[in-house]
C-alpha cells in the first residue's frame, strides 16, 4: 500500500469515527461527499485498501444511521460484489466481509439474513472447509449471531442449523486446539439463553440433540479434559445447560455428573473452580433434584468456590 493510500486511510478512519458518534455529524459528512469518497474506494484495485475500508465500514454499520445509509446507498451490495472478483481478491477480502455482515446481523439478524441469504449460505458452507482461518471466522460469526433470541430464530429459519451443528461436532476431535475452543464457544453461544421463554428453550433443546447420539458424552469429553482451556470450554457449555430446565434434567440424568461437579478435589485451576461454582449455583436453584442432592448443591454454594475441607489428624498413643 502506497504512502498516499495510507494517509487516505487515516483520513477515512477519522471520518468513520466521527460518523459513528452522532447522526447529526454523519449527515454533515454525507453532505460534504466524504462518505461517497470512501464507498468509491471499494472499487479500488488495491486489495489492502479494500480490506481496511470494509473493516472500517463494519464499525459504521453497527449504528442505526450507519446501517440505513449503507443499505440505501447500496454499499452493502458493493461489498458483497467483492466476493465475485478474482480469486486472490476474494480470498483476502472474504474474512473481513463475513465479519462485517456478522456484526450487522447480530443487531438485525432476520433482516440481514433475508436480504443476504447467499452470504449466510456461504457462511454455513465454510463449516466444512479445510481452511482453518475461514472455518474459525465462520464459527465465531454463527456463535455471535446465535447469542440472542432473535439471532437463534433467524438461524433456525435458514434451515441449515442442524447440519451446521452436526458438522461442527463431528470435526471437534480432528481440528487444532485453538479452533476447537472457538467451536465449543460457538456451541455454547447457540445453547445459552438469556430469556427462558418456551420458544427459545425448545429450540436450544432441539439443537442440543444435534451434537451427537449422546450429546452429553461429547460435552463431558471437554469438561473433563486435562487441558484447562478445553476444560473451561466444556464447563461453559454445561453452564448454558444448567440455566434451562431441560438442561438440568440432562445433567441430572448423566451418571456421575453431579458428583463430578461437587468434587472439589478434582480442580486445581482457579478459573475452573469458579466455572464449576457458577454451574452449581444455577443447579442449586432448580426444583428437579431430590432433597438430599439439593441440600448438597446449596451447601456447596454457601461454602464458596475455593472452600477447602479441613483434615483433622488424631494422634493415637502407641502409634
Amino acid at each position: 500500500m502506497q504512502t498516499n493510500e495510507i494517509t487516505r486511510l487515516r483520513i477515512f478512519e477519522v471520518i468513520i469515527n466521527i460518523s459513528t458518534q452522532s447522526d447529526y455529524s454523519f449527515k454533515k459528512l454525507i453532505d460534504a461527499k466524504y462518505m461517497e469518497k470512501i464507498i468509491c474506494d471499494l472499487q479500488n484495485d488495491d486489495i489492502l485498501l479494500k480490506m481496511n475500508i470494509v473493516e472500517m465500514l463494519s464499525e459504521l454499520g453497527q449504528s442505526e444511521h450507519g446501517y440505513v445509509y449503507l443499505d440505501k446507498s447500496r454499499s452493502l451490495d458493493k461489498i458483497i460484489s467483492i466476493l465475485t472478483e478474482d480469486n486472490l481478491t476474494m480470498q483476502l477480502c472474504e474474512p473481513g466481509i463475513l465479519k462485517f455482515f456478522g456484526h450487522i446481523a447480530y443487531k438485525r439478524p432476520m433482516e440481514v439474513m433475508n436480504q443476504y441469504d447467499m452470504l449466510f449460505n456461504r457462511l454455513f458452507m465454510h463449516l466444512s472447509c479445510d481452511d482453518m482461518t475461514i472455518f474459525g471466522i465462520s464459527l465465531d460469526i454463527i456463535g455471535h449471531i446465535g447469542k440472542t433470541a432473535e439471532g437463534k430464530i433467524a438461524l433456525q429459519s435458514i434451515d441449515k442449523i442442524e447440519t451446521a451443528i452436526k458438522t461442527v461436532s463431528s470435526r471437534l476431535s480432528s481440528i487444532p486446539t485453538d479452533i476447537k475452543i472457538r467451536a465449543l464457544s460457538c456451541l455454547e453461544s447457540l445453547l445459552r439463553v438469556t430469556d427462558n421463554n418456551n420458544e427459545i428453550t425448545s429450540l436450544t433443546h432441539e439443537w442440543y440433540s444435534f451434537i451427537g447420539a449422546n450429546p452429553m458424552d461429547v460435552i463431558l469429553r471437554y469438561a473433563k479434559n486435562p487441558f484447562s482451556e478445553l476444560r473451561l470450554s466444556g464447563l461453559g457449555i454445561l453452564n448454558a445447560l444448567a440455566n434451562q430446565t431441560w438442561g438440568q434434567e440432562a445433567i441430572k440424568n448423566s451418571a456421575g455428573l453431579v458428583e463430578f461437579l461437587l468434587d472439589r478435589n478434582i480442580e486445581s485451576i482457579k478459573e475452573c473452580k469458579e466455572s464449576k461454582y457458577e454451574i452449581i449455583k444455577l443447579l442449586s436453584q432448580s426444583i428437579i433434584f431430590d432433597e438430599n442432592t439439593l441440600e448438597r448443591l446449596q451447601n456447596f454454594v454457601k461454602e464458596g468456590p475455593f472452600y477447602v475441607q479441613a483434615l483433622t489428624e488424631v494422634a493415637i498413643e502407641g502409634n
